[in-house]
């Protein structure tokens, strides 16, 4: 396939490559502070066009762009290491990271990059530089990487007449002064010569210079703080003959200063401790802790270095390079004087004039030195100073004042070092350098690396500098390098652009002058030549000279700074003493002093001091350290490029100087510095991937064709690479031994190529094997079915023989059978006409005058017909006419006629009427005329009569015709007597059900009409009225089908629908209550197959009768084989994709399936048993079915498939054969319930059942009694349990029922959802228990705790959640209906009512919304308005009308004391205007007097007849209620209720519980009552209400006479919350305030003083016996049922969907409080733990917001815990987001009162106000929660005072009972001039929003805890930040009375802002030059930070006076993230640094 490469830009990691999933990479990962470790392996995942899923090696998957993905090379696939990198097939940072890692570990710490060698410091000993290393490597006998390798390298190419140069570079304690010394000894011991004393001088050296050059510093113990070039000489046999040391830049500023846990230069330490005795009194040399030059840094010692064997080596050194004794004492007193000078004590005087006050010091120093004391004591503390030129010149010696004195000391001390130090390196060149002698050399460089530190200043310039120039001499090396192989190679390469740093290179070195531009060191030079310049003067000078410049930095912030863009990074630097530092030079006097001394090793020693030679040059030429220091660069880098380089790159591994860690960021960076990364990015420019021609073939052997794997490699590779379809020349190149490809994707794509070619030939390799098993296979199998087929058919022919028989024996019975259902039909017939005998009999019996009459119109009839054949007999045997005696008999047939009219008439009730239609009707149907051969003629005309003439007839000759036709009437009389029985005959036994129904309209469907249904087997018949006579539709029910209609409500009432369907008719039907449409449903089904006919569907008698649950074709199939071929047999086949189903007539009779060949019935195939133990459910899919759908039963043995093509028919199968089948499992259970021990005399029916958990409490001496025999420790026990309908709960020990363990009534208990929990199960499990697990101890289980009514507590445990709600549901429902049953009277008629009245009161607590109002005209002419209009299930008991919402009776609506009421009767209405509801036409009228007041009810019902039946059981219980009532001496109706003997209102009962309706038979016991103010939730008013707390009932009435009762609240779960004692409450009382809340609902109460309310609040939390755990309890909040705060702790109850976000939910809260805004300016707020705030996002899930709340170890630490501080949780609704000049125009008060609540809590906790804005706020809020008119109690505000007053305000000055008066006066004075101008409340409101408003600091969202991390001012460590439209905030929040605003952060000025997980960054100023101000914030803040300042911004730019202000977006920024780009497009930057 032809390779195709991908265009994509280049990273500076490398080039994107194609990868696959499951390929191995590198990605590069973070360490936990936020910094990079590198580059870590990982395998793709998944992979796009854009990103990559990675699996790191920690199991942790990460998503990366694809251009941070780098390939893993072939080199890795072993996890072997490389020692030249450029070998790697894949040359990048991941690859050479991994391969130095994999060799560090190896301690293999040498690998080469080219020519460059790698050297990783090991921070440990490692036997690899032995002298038997050092002859391998001199003889050639190993080629691993080693400094000895590049030295031998170097020494080699050395004799060979090229001079060389070992470049070692790295930072401090990478290794480079052992790498130095490695070298040197190697170089000595291979070229040693004749003189082993030059070699000794040569290694000697180097612990002089070490003790004089080296110390101690953070990062290495001995680090060199200077460099050095050791230049080694060779004679011409290549022999050792000398040296020569050149040293670089050395730190003397260590000599007088050090950082912390550093040292002085080692020389210190070693003289202090290594000294002779003698020394040390003639040196006067002291303790190390004794110098202040060496102990301000607290380090004195090293780790295993000792200072005694150091110096002793020194002292050897010193004699070995020649320096006579008498030079090394002299060198040991300059060190001394250089310690003594630090100690010399400076002191000033009033007057700043510095004296010496350590005379003694100093004179140690001059001694010394050999100085005149006092000449040195002047010239330390005078300057010297001329005036005037010429002949007046004035000499003037100037005071110095301490400052200037130290640094005169300071500098003559560096100054002695460095002279010193130049001196000793002078001395030893003279020593060991041998010019003459000198044909080659071979140099070894020891310098510095880059550095880079937080102050940078003039030392890391020069330092820089000299990396920038070594730097760029190694490019062009490597450079020259890389062409040297292309040309070996012969491959032709494009020019390769390299970074050329030459530009930076003339920024700090160029000369200026004319037609130039001077760089940094000539302006330095420049501005030290001028005597008024300072270190401000020479950053102006730059900034102004150089701002232009590339690469230059201009800082604009820190003027004190300027930057330099280096190759390795930029860098700051601090021009702070530049010019002091360049210039070291020493002031006059001191010069002088040196000039004027005697000490000949003074002289000498001084000679090399830059101040003396400028001094001796006469000032013409000024000396400085940066312009000596480029010399000694330029010479260095000349001599350099007259010699061959060779490169050693030291790097450390970590920071922490341990060995075994290892940090690839820190190598990376090393890498980068050191220009190794460089060098790999020239290498990739050009071909990045080589590989020999050889190791090519071996490595792509697979795409090597046979015949070419002989030839030459080169010609193979080339082969491969052409037929690959790559590019030659672009992709690839093939060089004369090496294969040159251009990036890893060539080798990726290779890989691809050899990964498909395997497959290929595998797949070969596959098809042979397999077909040579298949055959083998074919042969066994053929044999052996020869030999089966042998056996089959043998067995084939037995079974055919014996089928035969059975088909003969099944013949005979069923023959026999036919003959005996024959004999059977003829007894059935026997014995129905004996039934009819005898009913007849029994009607003769009770209407005996009927049967008389019609016997005897019979006889008659009978008689006449006798005498009318004789006399025709006679007559015609006469032949005689006879017409007198046919006119005889005429009459008297005339008067047997209208007999029998007459009995048809009694009959049918005396309707003459209804017989005539009757005979009309069947004269008139042309089946009576076809069958009995009528011809309806005209006596008179002889024409035929049609309907109409028909109608004109009476009824005697309408009978006559008959009677001709039919000769007999029975059959007529009989369908009459039918008719008169109501359902024609229909005997009561065959009536399934009957009641009232609603029925829709066949004409339309709007329409409905309410019918009296009566279902009958297979019919269902339709009449007017419930006497059955008149039948309005009859409708058959065989093939119908019957479902729920759930979008159908015709009427309030008759609300649950249900629809009836076949081909002929579809109709739909209404039911009053569920569970009444469900028996309507389930009969229909049951009676729609039920068949009275004959044969096998037929019912065996009248007692035994099958039901037909249904029946159709269906295609069956068995899984078993003979069951398939018993099909076969008989079966039609029907192919249904796979499987072979023949097709059958089913049958589901009760709980068999039988199947038959035709619809007849008549052919029996089989048969199926739907017993318990089946399973009937829809298969997953099958190839095998997917033309039809399928139902699966399974059983015992076998399965059967049962299919047809009619989806919707398949699935009513399947809900009937489930119905059978579960019936099946409930009988069961019935049989082993009743068969049991309890069961067997217990005849209530069983609601459920199952095995579950009981838990059993601690055993003790009380309850060990009631407890099971087998329980003896606490625990989880498994129990069969057992729920009947008499609500008792059976716990059995076994499934039989055998073990009755215990038994309860949960009549009127308290169930309740514990939730999910782990329990310690303490006994085995069942096989199959509710989905529990039997294999562990510890069970995952969802509970259920019981309170019965006599308190005991009991938890139950189920394994799945169904269960467990299942059996919730149905405890809960068994309690209601049992203490329903329990505690209801005797209801005298209950029914549905249409319930009404008028304006005057309010009826009942329920939320339903209001009908309009509806005017009816009675017929009496008067005229009513109703209101409030509703249907209501009404019962009536004794004395009481209670009014529920449905029949049910779980939702009380109200009650009705019926003693004072008056009942009237109006009847249908002559007129209705407005809503009635509908049938409920009926009307009258219910008057209640009470408290002198009449109150007005008006009720209507469906029909006349239960109008006056409702209004005659009413007046019935007003009279029971009246004589059952007790009478007081006045003649008044005693309260209902039982109250003590002299208690009144307030006093708690004694009696027991009773029932909360008003009068009856049942007196309740009162725990409390009393009149308190109920705040409506409609209107928002305070209503007095007269409340009765009964039990868990808080029933509330109109008056004290209890006879109005308007609500109860039910007080289960419920708590009661008082407000606190000093809160205002209503009716100007102070705590008077409380709330009942339980989870659906909340009641504002208030009473009228404080005392009262607590005694209220002590009597509720009594009733409900509430108990600190379970409080905890109710902490686990609803997740579906949640309480929504706002700010000033008012809350709404939302019932919220599982799915619904936090915006549906602040949608709703919002519609809940009437709130008419932007709503997404609005968000829910999750507050825990009183302070956590986190604002949930729009789209985030509430349900599972709060279900994570319930989950985590907080909640689970409230269901055992009594405290209350960690139960928070609270869902706020706040609006976030606020625009001033937006908000300022919304009127809604609820917008202004949610604003007022928001900026309270502001105001108290953020804005830092003055105290007279804080009185005027004050007294504005106080006004608001008093009122306009109401004063503070007693006039004061002591209580409040504090909570009106911000916290900063409070701490900083209410201190002291004065300042709490002073305030509160303040407060009060301002207030009472509110109260003059008449201030209301929302203009108080308003007043305080504006104050508000004028605040920077409105509407801010506030974080806390924020802290500091990196910012350019000094800020305080504790920080408070906000954010809102104008910008980020700043305030310090150290302290509470501190608080104040530091600083703001405008949106203009904020250029970019980063986040990460607990960071926020704000970048401020231009683009080129940035500040950054890094905070920390808690986990997650950041991020929710970011976007709101996201949001302002877009606020800021949506403006159009502001759009024109913002910076236009820049044309090649693309990806960067600044704000000229355009605010409303700024994103927040996640941060991984």
């Amino acid at each position: 396939m032809p390779y195709t490469p991908k265009k994509a830009p280049k990273k500076p990691k490398g080039k994107p490559t194609a990868f696959e999933s499951g390929a191995e990479v590198y990605v590069q990962s973070q360490s936990k502070q936020g910094g990079s470790t590198g580059w870590i392996r990982g395998t793709i995942v998944a992979i796009d066009a854009n990103q990559a899923e990675v699996q790191l090696n920690s199991q942790t998957t990460v998503s990366v762009p694809n251009s941070d993905v780098l390939i893993l090379g072939a080199s890795f696939k072993a996890k072997q290491g490389i020692s030249d990198m450029t070998a790697l097939d894949v040359l990048h940072e991941g690859a050479i990271q991994e391969n130095i890692l994999v060799r560090y570990y190896s301690d293999k710490i040498y690998t080469y990059v080219g020519p460059t060698l790698i050297s990783v410091n090991p921070y440990k000993l490692l036997p690899i530089y032995t002298k038997e290393l050092i002859s391998e490597y001199q003889h050639g006998t190993i080629d691993e990487p080693h400094v000895f390798a590049v030295a031998e390298h170097a020494y080699q190419e050395m004799r060979s007449g090229k001079n060389q140069t070992i470049l070692i570079s790295g930072e401090s304690g990478a290794g480079k002064t052992e790498a130095t010394k490695i070298v040197l000894r190697y170089l000595t011991e291979r070229a040693q010569g004749e003189s082993m004393h030059i070699r000794k001088q040569i290694l000697d050296a180097n612990p002089v210079l070490e003790a004089f050059g080296n110390a101690k510093t953070i990062r290495n113990n001995n680090s060199s703080r200077f460099g050095k070039y050791f230049q080694v000489q060779f004679n011409a046999n290549s022999e050792i003959v000398g040296a020569v040391i050149i040293k670089y830049l050395l730190e003397k500023s260590r000599v007088v200063s050090q950082a912390s846990d550093e040292r002085n230069y080692h020389i210190f330490y070693q003289l202090c401790k290594g000294c002779t005795d003698e020394e040390r009194q003639s040196l006067h040399i002291r303790n190390v802790e004794d110098y202040n030059y060496i102990n301000k840094s607290g380090c004195f010692d090293i780790d295993g270095v000792d200072d005694e064997e150091e110096f002793a080596t020194v002292r050897e050194a010193f004699t070995t390079v020649g320096i006579s004794d008498e030079n090394v004492y002299n060198v040991f007193r300059f060190v001394s004087a250089i310690l003594m000078l630090g100690n010399v004590e400076i002191t000033e005087d009033d007057n700043r004039i510095a004296t010496i006050a350590g005379e003694e010091e100093l004179q140690i120093v001059s001694e010394l030195l050999r100085f005149d004391f006092m000449e040195l004591k002047r010239a330390l503390t005078y300057r010297t100073m001329s005036v005037g030129r010429g002949h007046r010149v004035s000499i003037h010696k100037i005071p110095l004042d301490k400052e200037k004195v130290t640094n005169t000391r300071d500098a003559l001390a560096k100054e002695l070092y460095g002279c010193l130090f130049d001196w000793l390196v002078n001395v030893l060149n003279k020593s060991v350098d041998r010019p003459k002698e000198t044909r080659k050399t071979l140099g070894v460089l020891d310098i510095f690396g880059f550095e880079v530190f937080d102050k940078n200043s003039f030392e890391q310039l020069c330092i820089n500098y000299a990396n920038e120039k070594l730097h760029n001499q190694f490019i062009h090396y490597y450079f020259k390098h890389e062409q040297q192989e292309y040309e070996q190679e012969n491959i032709n390469v494009e020019f390769i652009e390299y970074k050329d740093n030459t530009k930076c290179l003339q920024l700090i070195e160029n000369k200026g002058g004319i037609g130039s531009w001077p760089g940094l060191l000539s302006l330095l030079q420049e501005e030290c030549s001028l005597k008024s310049a300072d270190d401000r003067s020479f950053v102006s000078k730059i900034n102004k000279e150089l701002k232009d410049r590339e690469h230059y930095i201009h800082s604009k912030i820190k003027p004190k700074l300027f930057g330099v863009q280096h190759f390795a990074g930029d860098v700051m630097y601090d021009v702070t003493g530049f010019l002091e530092k360049n210039k070291d030079t020493l002031h006059t006097d001191i010069i002088q002093l040196v000039q004027a001394a005697t000490d000949e090793f003074l002289i000498d020693v001084m000679h090399y001091s830059k101040s003396i030679q400028q001094a001796k040059s006469s000032g013409k030429l000024l000396l400085t350290v940066a312009y000596q220091f480029r010399d000694q660069v330029e010479s260095l880098i000349k001599m350099l490029g007259s010699t061959q380089s060779n490169y050693i790159r030291c790097l450390k591994p970590n920071s922490t100087k341990s060995s075994f860690q290892f940090n690839g960021g820190m190598i990376l960076q090393q890498l980068q510095y050191s220009g190794v990364l460089e060098s790999i990015r020239i290498r990739r420019a050009g071909y990045a991937v080589r590989m020999t021609c050889a190791d090519f073939t071996r490595r792509f052997n697979v795409l090597v064709e046979l015949v070419d794997r002989q030839k030459d490699p080169k010609v193979a590779a080339t082969k491969v690479l052409k037929d690959s379809g790559m590019q030659i020349g672009r992709q690839y190149q093939v060089g004369n031994s090496k294969v040159f490809l251009k990036t890893t994707d060539e080798i990726a794509f290779l890989e691809k190529l050899v990964v498909k070619k395997i497959e290929k030939q595998l797949l070969f390799i596959q098809s042979r094997v397999r077909g040579f098993l298949v055959r083998k296979m074919y042969k066994r199998l053929r044999l052996a079915t020869i030999i089966i087929q042998r056996y089959i058919r043998r067995h084939l022919a037995v079974k055919r023989r014996e089928e035969i028989r059975k088909a003969i024996v099944m013949i005979q019975a069923e023959w026999r059978a036919a003959q005996a259902r024959v004999e059977v039909d003829k007894l059935r017939e026997e014995r129905g006409l004996e039934k009819l005998s005898e009913k007849k009999k029994e009607a003769q019996e009770e209407k005996p005058g009927t049967k008389a009459k019609e016997e005897a119109a019979k006889a008659r009839v009978a008689k006449e017909a006798s005498k009318q054949t004789k006399k025709k007999k006679k007559m015609k045997s006469s032949g005689a006419p006879g017409l007198d005696v046919d006119e005889e008999a005429e009459k008297e047939k005339e008067q047997d006629i209208n007999d029998l009219v007459s009995l048809m008439k009694e009959m049918v009730g005396g309707d003459e009427d209804l017989v005539q239609d009757k005979l009309i009707k069947i004269l008139s149907s042309e089946s009576f005329a076809r069958q009995n051969s009528l011809k309806l003629t005209s006596k008179e005309t002889g024409q035929k009569l049609d309907v109409d003439e028909l109608n004109n007839l009476p009824a005697s000759e309408l009978l006559q015709y008959y009677m001709e036709a039919k000769g007999s009437v029975e059959s007529l009389l009989h369908t009459l007597r039918k008719q008169s029985q109501g359902l024609g005959g229909v005997l009561d036994r065959e009536i399934i059900m009957k009641g009232w129904l609603l029925k829709e309209s066949k004409e339309n469907s709007n329409k409905w009409k309410l019918r009296y249904c009566v279902l009958l087997p297979g019919k269902l018949m339709c009449f007017v009225s419930s006497d059955c006579v008149e039948l309005r539709s009859e409708f058959k029910l065989k093939d119908c089908d019957i479902k729920e209609a759930r979008t159908l409500k015709p009427d309030d009432v008759y609300s649950y629908s249900f629809a009836l369907k076949t081909h002929h008719f579809r109709v739909h039907f209404a039911a009053p209550t569920r569970s009444n449409q469900l028996d309507w449903i389930k009969q229909i089904r049951k009676s729609r197959s039920k068949v009275s006919a004959g044969g096998p569907l037929g019912m065996l008698d009248d007692d035994t009768a099958l039901f037909i649950v249904r029946l159709g074709w269906m295609f069956i199939y068995f899984e078993s084989q003979e069951d398939t071929q018993a099909l076969v047999a008989q079966g039609k086949q029907q192919d249904s994709g796979g499987a072979s189903m023949y097709k059958y007539f089913c049958v589901l009779q009760d709980d068999h399936l039988h199947w038959y060949k035709d619809e007849t019935c008549s052919v029996f195939v089989g048969q199926f048993c739907l017993d318990e133990n089946c399973e009937v459910n829809f298969p997953s899919f099958d190839e095998r079915f997917q033309n039809m759908d399928v139902v699966k039963v399974n059983t015992k043995g076998s399965t059967l498939v049962l299919g047809s093509p009619d989806g919707y028919a398949m699935r009513l199968w399947l809900e009937d054969m489930n119905s059978v089948v579960n019936l099946a499992k409930q009988k069961l259970i019935q049989k082993i319930y009743k068969d049991s021990k309890l069961g067997s005399n217990l005849h209530e029916p069983l609601i459920r059942s199952g095995w579950i958990w009981k838990f059993y409490p601690q055993v003790t001496t009380s309850t060990a009694s009631s407890l099971p025999d087998n329980v003896d420790q606490p625990g989880w026990y498994r129990r069969f349990c057992v729920l009947v309908a008499d609500s008792y709960l059976h716990f059995f020990e076994d499934a039989e029922c055998a073990i009755l363990s215990e038994s309860y009534s949960i009549s009127g208990c308290d169930a309740s959802m514990v939730g999910e929990s782990l329990i310690k199960v303490e006994s085995g499990n069942p096989s199959s228990m509710n989905g529990f697990n039997n294999t562990h101890q510890v069970q995952t289980a969802h509970k259920l705790k019981i309170v019965l009514k006599d308190g005991k507590v009991y938890e139950l445990a189920m394994g799945s959640e169904e269960s467990a709600y299942q059996w919730l549901a149905d405890l809960k429902q068994i309690s209601i209906a049992a203490a329903r049953l329990q505690a209801m009277p005797t209801a005298m008629q209950e029914g549905w009512l249409a319930l009404g009245r008028g304006k005057v009161a309010h009826l009942g607590n329920g939320k339903d919304d209001q009908m309009p109002s509806s005017v009816i005209t009675l017929s009496s002419g008067r005229v009513l308005s109703i209101e409030n209009w509703k249907a209501r299930y009404c019962v009536v008991t004794s004395g009481t009308l209670t009014i529920y919402a449905n029949s049910s009776m779980n939702d009380l609506k109200g009650e009705i004391g019926l003693s004072e009421c008056t009942v009237r009767i109006h009847g249908s209405p002559r007129e209705i205007t407005g809503n009635m509801l509908k049938n409920f036409h009926h009307i009258f009228e219910l008057l209640l007097t009470a408290n002198g007041q009449v109150h007005m009810f008006i009720l209507a019902c469906q029909s006349e007849k239960e109008m006056w039946d409702w209004a005659a059981k009413i007046d019935s219980a007003k009279t029971q209620a009246l004589t059952e009532h007790q009478f007081d001496s006045n003649g008044m109706v005693k309260s209902p209720f039982l109250r003590k003997e002299g208690s009144g209102e307030g006093e708690v009962a004694t009696s027991s519980e009773g029932n909360p309706s008003a009068g009856g038979e049942m007196v309740k016991a009162i725990d409390f009552e009393g009149y308190l103010f109920k705040e409506s939730k409609r209107t928002g008013h305070w209503k007095k209400r007269y409340f009765v707390l009964c039990g868990k009932q808080l029933l509330y009435y109109m008056d004290d006479e209890c006879a109005l009762l308007c609500g109860e609240f039910q007080l289960k779960d419920a708590i009661a919350w008082k407000q606190s004692d000093d809160q205002l409450g209503i009716k100007g009382q102070r705590g008077n305030k409380f709330s009942v809340c339980s989870p659906n609902r909340v009641l504002e109460l208030a009473a009228e003083d404080l005392e009262t309310a607590k005694l209220w609040v002590k009597a509720i939390d009594s009733a409900v016996e509430r108990r600190e755990t379970e409080v905890a309890v109710n902490k686990v909040f609803d997740e579906r049922e949640i309480r929504v705060y706002l700010q000033d702790s008012t809350f709404q109850v939302l019932r919220i969907e599982e799915g619904a976000t936090a915006a549906d939910v602040a949608a709703q809260m919002a519609q809940q409080v009437g709130l008419e805004t932007k709503l997404e300016q609005f968000a829910l707020v999750e507050l825990t733990n009183k302070s956590d705030t986190r604002i949930l996002q729009s789209n985030e899930n509430v349900c599972q917001t709060v279900r994570r709340w319930n989950k985590t170890s907080m909640a689970a630490a409230t269901l055992c815990q009594t405290s209350e501080s960690l139960l928070e949780f609270k869902l706020i609704f706040m609006k976030v987001i606020c625009v001033t000049d937006e908000d300022s125009k919304v009127t809604s008060p609820v917008f202004k009162h949610i604003e007022y609540s928001q900026a309270l809590h502001v105001v108290r906790r953020y804005l830092p106000l003055e105290e007279h804005e804080c009185v005027e706020l004050a007294a504005l809020q106080t006004l608001v929660d008093y009122g306009p008119n109401v004063q503070p109690e007693n006039g004061f505000l002591a209580v409040d005072v504090l909570r009106y007053i911000p916290q900063h305000v409070v701490a900083r000055s209410v201190n002291t009972r004065d300042d709490v008066f002073r305030v509160e006066c303040d407060i009060l004075l301002r207030l009472n001039r509110l109260w003059e101008s008449h201030i209301t409340v929302d203009t108080a409101k308003n007043m305080y929003l504006d104050i508000v408003r004028r605040s920077g600091l409105y509407g801010c969202i506030f974080y806390e805890d924020v802290e500091p991390v990196d910012v350019y001012e000094e800020l305080p460590k504790k920080l408070v930040i906000g954010i809102n439209e104008w910008g980020v905030h700043i305030l310090d929040a150290t302290s509470v009375a501190n608080k104040r605003h530091l600083m703001t952060f405008d949106y203009y000025d904020v250029k970019k802002w980063t986040t990460s997980t607990s960071q926020l960054s704000l970048h401020l100023g231009s683009v080129d030059d940035r500040v950054k101000f890094v905070f920390s914030l808690p986990s997650g803040k950041p991020k929710e930070a970011a976007n709101f300042m996201k949001v302002y911004v877009s606020i800021q730019a949506s403006r159009p006076n502001l759009t024109n202000t913002l910076p236009r977006e820049p044309a090649h920024q693309e990806d960067s993230w600044e704000s000229s780009q355009a605010l409303a497009l700024l994103e927040p930057e996640d941060e991984t640094d």
